[in-house]
């Protein structure tokens, strides 16, 4: 199911510099946003044997991509939380107490010496989009752009545009691939853009050989030309491991995700957190 995309083709689209800053007017157009889906992750087992789940986890992610991003996980009732707007990085952790009592809520706060601590966390959400949302607010803060992510990959020198006419799921992308110098992993990302640039698939090989790969199965658009994923899918062929991830819906079927319009406790810590300084 490709979601509500408009219809139209990458024309005039032949050079990856092209692709680069299509992808950054892109994202500089995102509205502050959320998303709260379910993440599974399974492991492969013989043929004719039900995959065992190895995990099943909630995550939210609340960002406004130029100011502040906060993510949240949930396995049972055990909660970890971050946030940062740049400046200030939260941490704290919601674990789940009795019906009868309420939660223990603790955690930390730091500034810009904690900073290559807090880059380093990142959503199910992130990894789908190729965004990474905290290094992607921090580095707006610095003025800056983050070295990794879709962005940093489009601007290395040995990424090569390969076609603009490669069919995935039925939605019509753009396809680059990168090959390191001496030979190694290849990869290869499907952009779509009539879907906001998004990363229909990602793909890694060895050689001939699929080793890895992300695809987008569903997408939502949320206003102002950017779409979000709704649901996607994850294959480490070399690992045996499988990881699903679905926006939740409500009764009636709608995505819980879309523009958030009071983006001011994006970076806030919950009601009674006690924090203390790192």
């Amino acid at each position: 199911m490709l979601g509500p995309c408009t219809t139209f083709a990458a024309q005039g689209v032949t050079t990856k510099e092209q692709v680069l800053e299509a992808v950054r007017l892109s994202r500089s157009h995102m509205p502050p946003f959320h998303a709260t889906a379910t993440v599974t992750t399974r492991r492969e087992v013989a043929a004719g044997t039900p995959a065992a789940a190895l995990s099943i986890r909630q995550e939210t992610v609340v960002c406004d991509p130029r100011r502040a991003v906060r993510l949240e996980r949930a396995v049972g009732e055990a909660r970890q939380c971050i946030s940062t707007n740049g400046v200030e990085h939260l941490r704290y952790a919601v674990l789940g107490g009795d019906a009868g009592r309420a939660p223990d809520v603790a955690g930390s706060v730091s500034h810009d010496s904690q900073k290559l601590r807090i880059e380093r966390e990142r959503s199910t959400l992130d990894l789908i989009m190729d965004w990474p949302l905290v290094p992607e607010v921090l580095a707006a803060a610095d003025g800056g752009e983050p070295a990794n992510g879709l962005v940093a990959w489009l601007a290395q020198a040995d990424v090569q545009f390969v076609d603009s006419d490669t069919v995935v799921d039925g939605a019509q992308c753009v396809r680059l691939s990168r090959t390191p110098p001496a030979g190694g992993l290849r990869v290869e990302y499907s952009l779509d853009p009539n879907c906001g640039w998004l990363p229909r698939r990602y793909q890694v090989f060895s050689g001939e050989t699929l080793v890895f790969s992300r695809e987008i199965l569903e997408v939502e658009a949320i206003g102002s030309g950017a779409f979000l994923p709704l649901r996607a899918i994850e294959r480490n062929l070399a690992a045996g491991v499988t990881t699903e991830f679905a926006v939740a819906r409500d009764a009636d079927g709608r995505p819980n995700a879309g523009v958030v319009l009071d983006t001011t406790s994006i970076a806030a810590a919950p009601s009674g957190a006690a924090l203390q300084a790192e």
